[in-house]
Formats: structure tokens, sequence, C-alpha cells
């Protein structure tokens, strides 16, 4: 299923709607023309005093946070989970609007050498995507409209990288594929309410916040559920 929503990047997953938001391009959006042409979207998203430890982060999970705040012209923070952090020390996790992003290094390292960067920077895009989510209260009533517009959010930035030349249909593919891998939903409306989404969601999701960026569109009005 992925490989035939690549080409069209179909526009299905987020609904139609959603909040009147000053977040936009800052120019216009021209692919394929280099970070001139490819306009960020300030977003000035601050770090305040997170509830737990801030682990040293390298320099591969320093980049990545780099390239999103840059993308976002915020000041989010990666940290390593520390002992005190609940939720153990795989995966990523945003806690709302803390401006802290907490990841689990081999996690994140593992996709970085899997053969394309693309994986490991929608980890980082859609965990601020969660931040977005917190600092503009764009609070969904169940997980699963929480996690799908984090995946719609985090296509938004990964759509710059497209634009700047800094990904090929080859790695668009493979982070298709990782959110289908990591998708957790059965379909059922219902019971799915708290999980992240179908693997035909999370790829919708995230082809729908690319086509969003590249067609210039505010990234709040095109992922609200």
């Amino acid at each position: 299923m992925w490989r035939r929503l690549l080409p069209v990047l179909v526009v299905a997953a987020c609904a139609e709607g959603g909040p009147a938001d000053g977040l936009a391009p800052s120019g216009p959006v021209t692919p394929g023309k280099g970070d001139q042409s490819c306009p960020i979207v300030p977003a000035d998203i601050m770090a305040t005093q997170a509830p737990y430890w801030c682990g040293p982060v390298d320099s591969v999970n320093g980049g990545l946070m780099s390239d999103v705040n840059h993308f976002w012209h915020s000041h989010v923070l990666a940290c390593g989970v520390g002992p005190d952090f609940p939720e153990g020390v795989d995966g990523a996790w945003s806690l709302f609007d803390y401006g802290t992003i907490y990841v689990g290094l081999a996690f994140v390292n593992g996709l970085a050498t899997s053969g394309s960067l693309m994986p490991a920077q929608y980890v980082y895009a859609h965990e601020f995507g969660h931040e977005l989510e917190g600092h503009y209260g764009m609070r969904a009533p169940t997980m699963q409209q929480r996690e799908l517009t984090a995946d719609c959010l985090a296509g938004y930035y990964l759509g710059s990288v497209v634009c700047r030349g800094l990904a090929t249909e080859q790695d668009v593919k493979t982070t298709l594929a990782t959110a289908c891998i990591i998708a957790d939903g059965t379909g059922n409306p219902i019971t799915d309410a708290e999980t992240h989404g179908t693997c035909e969601q999370r790829m919708t999701s995230l082809a729908v916040g690319m086509k969003a960026y590249l067609a210039g569109d505010r990234p709040l009005d095109a992922c609200a559920l």
C-alpha cells in the first residue's frame, strides 16, 4: 500500500478545517531550489524546565534536533532519557509543551544507520509535532487523533527536507515503511482510540503533511483532525 501512496501523496488522513493559525511558510515553496526557496515556519517554541533529568545526546541526535528546530525557528531541547524517566529507555517522547523531547539514543541511532536518515528525522519531527499540539492547544480527545496529527506535522517538516533536496524517493519510501512498521491500530474506531493508528493511517498522515508543505499550506490547518 505504501508504494502506491508515495507518488500521489494522498490527502486522506487529516480532516478538513481546524484551528485558524498564524503559522505559515515564510515565503513561496519552490521544491528543488535550495534552502532559500524552502521556507521555514516560525513556531518559536522554547524549552522550559521539564520534570525529568535531561541526559546528554550525541552528535547524531543533536544534529537531528537542530534541523527540526531550524525549520520551526524554535529552541526545543533534545534529552537522553535518564533513570527517573517513567517510560524506560526505548523510543521517543514529548511531554507536550515543555519544549523538551526525550529519546532513547539506541533507538534513534538504529534508525539513523539503517541506510536512510529520514526515519530518524521522522522520530524527532513527530515528537516536535506533539510540542506544537501542546503549544497551540491542539489537544484532540483521543490518543490516536493526537498521534496522527503529530505524524501529519512530522510530514510537514519532512516536506521541507524533500524540498531542500536532502532526501530521495527511496528515503521517503523507507520512512513511510517505518511508519507502517510502528503502527499499532487495527482499524476498529472503538478499540483503536488509544493507539497510534494503522499502517495506512500513519503513512497517509505523513503524506498529507508533506503535500501540505510543498503546496505552501498552513500546517495546523492541514493537520487538524
